[in-house]
């Protein structure tokens, strides 16, 4: 075995184990709100209102990035994961809530229906 097979079997075992211990730790929560949607904090790290799965609201802390690319809005399902600053949000691998970015704005995406 070469050391390049080596190498690539470490780093597959390592993400693999890192994925997993980030989803049995996660916590399963709703988005209820977004609290400072605008503000020039939001663009790097926004902070938004999640309901846990046990009733408990709590402010949690999302990266633009995973705002984006889960297209989060009110009513969808994330996960999160209790740090030392308070909640992270990541998403799960497989979503139940809204995908769509008509959850946040709905004239925006009502405009951009219209059009097309």
């Amino acid at each position: 075995m070469s050391i390049d097979t080596i190498t690539t079997i470490f780093l597959l075992l390592l993400f693999a184990s890192a994925e997993i211990y980030r989803i049995t730790r996660g916590l399963p929560a709703t988005v209820i709100a977004v609290e400072n949607e605008g503000s020039l904090t939001s663009l790097i790290h926004g902070k938004i209102r999640v309901r846990l799965m046990n009733g408990e609201e709590t402010s949690a802390t999302m990266d633009a990035c995973t705002g984006c690319m889960g297209r989060i809005g009110v009513g969808s399902e994330v996960r999160v994961l209790k740090c030392q600053d308070g909640y992270n949000v990541f998403l799960p691998w497989f979503r139940v809530g809204k995908r769509s970015t008509c959850a946040v704005n709905t004239t925006e995406c009502a405009s951009s229906a219209r059009r097309s």
